[in-house]
């Protein structure tokens, strides 16, 4: 089922766990969250255990484990949206 709601992208649910790393937010360095759904443009993260940052922070993101037999790329991201469920982060260039 894709959302389309009133977003630029179509969002697809997708759960997987991704490494969230804000430096200095969070006691430990980085947080395993799961995402919700995924565009081409960003990711909604479930809320975990921790508080989510604000609105405006910038953050990297990558996906837990080897992706093809490889450690999967960092990605730049900031969150745009803060709900009870969660954040929403949209992707930055490199």
């Amino acid at each position: 089922k894709v959302m389309r709601e009133n977003r630029r992208d179509e969002h697809y649910p997708i759960t997987v766990e991704v490494e969230v790393m804000i430096p200095g937010f969070w006691k430990k360095r980085r947080q395993i969250m799961r995402t919700r759904d995924m565009s081409s443009s960003g990711v909604f993260l479930e809320r975990g255990a921790q508080p989510c940052p604000p609105v405006g922070t910038a953050l990297e993101v990558r996906i837990s484990g080897p992706v093809g037999g490889e450690e999967s790329p960092v990605v730049r991201a900031r969150v745009v949206r803060v709900t009870q469920d969660g954040m929403a982060v949209v992707f930055m260039p490199s």
